[in-house]
């Protein structure tokens, strides 16, 4: 058994995905019998209730540290505070976090996994995980020692076990929604998943666009609690029939797999949709989801969206979609880029206890 700790943060600016892909790992690893403990700023509209409902301990720093090295040792006497004791390791999802926070664990010999998307700075790890699609060792040779070990790519997707599904059995279901709704002449079912707070309410825009379609049978929205455009969204709903609200899903999989199609933006969401086989129509919400949005479209994964209010290019895509064929070399496409069992993977790696951490090796970088 292993103490981990785990420094991510959420917020209603931040959002929530770095704390709720850290979820999946955290629950992963209790599955195992190690012990975890969240480590989070006290941002306006943080997840610390959720962790704890979860069962997890979690602790608050202050909003601000006054650097990299204090935030470090703050989030090390967090968890001496917890169990009275050292932890084992540490999972750090931060993009303002470089080898100066890391070096604070590493002198102390922890095991480090970095969680990242960016590939922009020096990192001192033992693993660096990044599940963008595409990632290659290259993005990370000049910023990483040479005995780190790179998690790279979809096949580390950060998903939880409701996720790990036959691809054959995605693919005859998508089969038969499809030529379901062709014969019964049904609407589009399009779920809405734009983040867990979503503050420049991408979501609103969204729904007004597709409220103009009578193609559209049904809008679930999927939300946070503290997503600051909630109540408007459910007000909407209540003017249209059409439209559900659904807020803190813990169903995910299945609401996806009810669904003939999805708009989604690029980040964690993506993988989820990409495992049950749905069709996306995309847009891109953050500069971290570039690289995401540009790889899922090349792959032909997606259909890109630029402007959630264009109603011209919303048509669009709906109608390209209307033909099966084109709709199911979509689901065909999707599945080859996650199956699912990445969280899986990276738990093995990680806890592995005849696994040399080099710290000696690694040294030099530091």
């Amino acid at each position: 058994m292993m103490r981990w700790i785990i420094r991510a943060d959420s917020g209603v600016q931040l959002g929530n995905g770095h704390v709720m892909r850290c979820l999946v790992l955290a629950e992963a690893l209790r599955a195992r019998g190690h012990n975890v403990l969240f480590v989070l700023r006290d941002l306006p509209g943080n997840l610390s209730d959720y962790i704890k409902a979860k069962g997890f301990p979690c602790e608050l720093l202050g909003q601000l540290p006054a650097s990299q090295e204090v935030d470090a040792e703050y989030t090390h006497k967090a968890a001496t505070k917890t169990w009275g004791q050292e932890a084992d390791g540490v999972v750090v999802d931060q993009y303002d976090f470089d080898r100066r926070w890391h070096a604070y664990f590493f002198s102390r010999k922890y095991r480090i996994l970095v969680i990242d998307d960016l590939a922009d700075r020096a990192l001192l790890a033992h693993w660096v995980l990044d599940q963008t699609l595409g990632r290659t060792e290259h993005d990370y040779a000049p910023r990483i020692s040479p005995h780190c070990q790179l998690l790279l790519g979809t096949r580390f997707c950060l998903l939880r076990p409701e996720f790990r599904l036959n691809p054959i059995d995605v693919w005859d279901l998508r089969r038969r929604l499809i030529a379901g709704k062709n014969q019964q002449q049904r609407g589009w079912r399009i779920l809405i998943s734009l983040g867990g707070t979503d503050p420049d309410n991408h979501t609103g825009a969204v729904l007004a666009t597709l409220r103009k379609f009578t193609t559209v049978e049904r809008i679930t929205l999927v939300m946070g609690w503290h997503a600051p455009h909630l109540a408007a969204m459910q007000t909407l709903a209540l003017q249209d029939n059409r439209v559900e609200v659904l807020v803190g899903v813990d169903n995910m999989a299945e609401l996806l797999l009810m669904h003939d199609l999805a708009i989604g933006a690029g980040g964690t969401s993506a993988w989820e949709r990409c495992a049950v086989g749905l069709p996306c129509i995309t847009l891109q919400l953050a500069d971290n989801q570039r690289q995401v949005v540009a790889n899922l479209k090349q792959a032909g994964a997606i259909q890109y969206l630029p402007d959630a209010a264009d109603v011209a290019a919303m048509a669009a895509c709906l109608s390209r979609f209307e033909d099966s064929e084109f709709y199911l070399e979509h689901v065909e496409r999707c599945l080859a880029v996650c199956d699912g069992q990445g969280t899986e993977r990276i738990v093995e790696i990680i806890t592995a206890e005849n696994r040399p951490l080099s710290n000696s090796n690694l040294e030099r970088f530091h």
